[in-house]
This record gives structure tokens, C-alpha cells and sequence, in this order.
């Protein structure tokens, strides 16, 4: 499950606790185009698994301060960047990530905002490279 999404995470080199995001669009625009929507997909998939409220009231506690709605989302795009093994933990047992990550109340590395080169709809995926090439 997630195999392309944790195959690309992979690929590049992490800056500080995340994968190099210049480095994953880059990687994410050379896919072929049916690799794109798959990658998409299943960060999509994994962003809605970890919809949980026991996820949710986790992230408020590694945070420091209650989540709203859209710091949530962004709580839960940085789990899954932090790798397939911390996703996995966030969804079967969230109340080990307490211990797991020491951010302060206010600290913004966990506010991963629009990764619309990921999240776009499946249109827009199945033309970026074309676009990303003509330029």
C-alpha cells in the first residue's frame, strides 16, 4: 500500500527533519504521467487515513496547542512526510507520536501549507509535465 508515494519520498535527500520539497516536485514533474496521478493519489489516500481525531488531538499535543482544521491537514501532510514508518504509527497507535517529536507551541515546521504540485486535481496532474517541459 503507498508504494509509489514512499518510493518517490525516498528518492531525495532530507533537509532537516523532511525530505527536500525542490527535490520531490522536481522528481514528481519528470514522472511519467500515470505516476503522477498513482503518487497523488495515494498522498491523498494517506492524508484522508489519517483523519482521525485521535490523530488530531495527538497533533495538538506534539504542537503544543490545539490544531484548527487547516493546521490539522497540514499536521498530518508533515506525518507523512516524515516516512512510511511514522504514518503508519500515526495511524494504528497516534498516541506514541507525543514522545516521538519535541515541537514547541508556535514552532511552524509542521505547517506544510499547499503542496498544489501534489494535490492537484487529476487533470491538471495529467498535463503538468507538458507545461514544466514547454517553459
Amino acid at each position: 500500500m503507498f508504494d509509489h508515494l514512499w518510493g518517490r519520498l525516498g528518492k531525495c535527500a532530507r533537509t532537516t527533519e523532511l525530505p527536500d520539497l525542490i527535490c520531490l516536485e522536481v522528481e514528481f514533474d519528470q514522472l511519467p504521467k500515470h505516476e503522477r496521478i498513482e503518487v497523488a493519489r495515494e498522498f491523498g489516500e494517506a492524508v484522508s487515513m489519517l483523519d482521525d481525531p485521535a490523530v488530531w488531538t495527538v497533533g495538538g499535543l506534539v504542537f503544543g496547542q490545539p490544531l484548527g482544521d487547516d493546521s490539522f491537514k497540514d499536521f498530518r501532510r508533515w506525518l507523512i512526510l516524515q516516512g512510511m514508518e511514522v504514518a503508519v504509527q500515526a495511524n494504528n497507535a497516534p498516541d506514541g507520536l507525543a514522545s516521538t517529536f519535541n515541537l514547541k507551541a508556535g514552532d511552524d515546521r509542521i505547517f506544510l501549507e499547499s503542496m498544489a504540485w501534489l494535490e492537484a486535481p487529476t487533470s491538471e496532474l495529467a498535463s503538468r509535465s507538458e507545461h514544466s517541459t514547454a517553459t
